[in-house]
């Protein structure tokens, strides 16, 4: 059984460099967005295995999204080059798994697959 991924990337050109590494390795991509708006709609109808998401994207930040991951129960790894710690980041995203851009490919692996089996949360 392979495992469907959310991507949710600032960028175009993380979110297919990690789209096209996650197919490499087996993985459903069950889209690549770049705004938390597309990814939110996807979501309506879709049930990840596993998300990684940028702290800030297009059209602001990911916590709506985090929320509803969490809700459904869907892990996910934040994987940004804004740090989710200090006063000004949201508890939701500074409790989860952070990997800083940019990350190796063994690094985000571990990350997601870590997340996926519960060793990180």
């Amino acid at each position: 059984m392979t495992s469907t991924i959310l991507i949710l990337q600032n960028e175009r050109l993380y979110a297919d460099y990690v789209e096209q590494m996650f197919v490499e390795l087996g993985f459903t991509v069950g889209g690549a967005f770049c705004t938390a708006g597309d990814a939110k709609r996807w979501l309506v109808d879709h049930e990840p295995d596993v998300a990684v998401i940028d702290a800030e994207v297009q059209d602001g930040d990911c916590i709506e999204l985090a929320r509803r991951l969490k809700a459904r129960g869907v892990p996910f790894v934040v994987y940004s080059t804004v740090t989710p710690i200090g006063k000004s980041a949201h508890p939701l995203l500074s409790t989860g798994t952070f990997l800083k851009k940019p990350a190796n490919r063994a690094a985000l692996l571990a990350s997601v697959t870590g997340v996926l089996d519960g060793s990180q949360a």
